[in-house]
């Protein structure tokens, strides 16, 4: 039984540890995308497009998903031909909103999301 509670214990470390080195960012859909995913890289990294990210509640266009500590570059994309440069200032409880199209991808500009 002493077993069973040590791998329950280091089951619910293990899980707390993730999620404080999560880093939350959130994404502001000024182009009311039907799907917003986010594709990072660096340390781990998501197999492309990404992952869906989810809605803020009681918002109309801003979304969130913590990434892994670690991440040294991601990009925003609907997984249907637009998404953003890459981006390499990657900030914890900022929001990154669309701007001008650079060759074929948005540039973004990021401030802290209040």
């Amino acid at each position: 039984m002493k077993k069973f509670y040590f791998a329950m214990l280091a089951m619910i470390l293990a899980t707390t540890a993730f999620n404080a080195a999560a880093v939350e960012i959130f994404f502001e859909n000024t182009n009311n995308w039907e799907t917003v995913k986010v594709h990072y890289w660096g340390g781990q990294s998501s197999a492309w497009p990404g992952f869906e990210m989810t809605k803020v509640e009681d918002t109309d266009n801003v979304y969130t998903y913590n990434i892994p500590t670690g991440t040294t570059g991601m990009l925003f994309n609907n997984d249907n031909g637009q998404q953003t440069v890459d981006i390499s200032e990657v900030v914890s409880g900022h929001i990154y909103t669309l701007s001008d199209m650079n060759d074929g991808k948005y540039t973004v500009t990021h401030k802290e999301y209040e």
